[in-house]
């Protein structure tokens, strides 16, 4: 999985997104908000794998292995503002929506807060292309 995924980092327009890749993508923009100095506290492995774990129902070990993974597929990925635009392309609004809700959720609950909370929220919209409406109350979808 993680190698056809690479190649569709390095160039997304030459196919689609495999669905089950979408959970890998999803932690790759969270590992580039980390490297990139965005949200201090990312760049602590536990709070990723925290927010992997709490967001796709992982162990503590399957969310560490998803980060490893995540952080060497991160190192393929294209600069973050095309990364931005090939994810909002290729990731359903309500994926990249229930990614947000958990860093809101985790932003709430003191897990992340301060600058880096504001930070988290920026990345949801920026990255994720999130609207802000949307972080504001909880969704529901059928």
């Amino acid at each position: 999985m993680a190698r056809s995924l690479r190649f569709w980092l390095e160039a997304p327009e030459a196919s689609q997104l495999d669905p089950g890749d979408v959970p890998m993508v999803l932690g790759v923009v969270l590992v580039r908000a980390a490297r990139s100095g965005l949200c201090a506290m990312l760049s602590d492995p536990r709070v990723l794998d925290m927010i992997l774990s709490h967001h796709h129902h992982l162990t503590a070990r399957e969310a560490a292995e998803m980060r490893l993974t995540c952080e060497w597929l991160e190192r393929h990925a294209p600069d973050t503002q095309r990364l931005a635009l090939v994810l909002q392309g290729a990731v359903a609004y309500g994926d990249r929506l229930a990614l947000a809700l958990c860093l809101r959720e985790a932003v709430r609950s003191g897990q992340v807060g301060g600058p880096d909370g504001a930070a988290l929220l920026a990345l949801a919209e920026a990255t994720l292309g999130i609207r802000e409406q949307d972080l504001v109350e909880p969704h529901r979808f059928a």
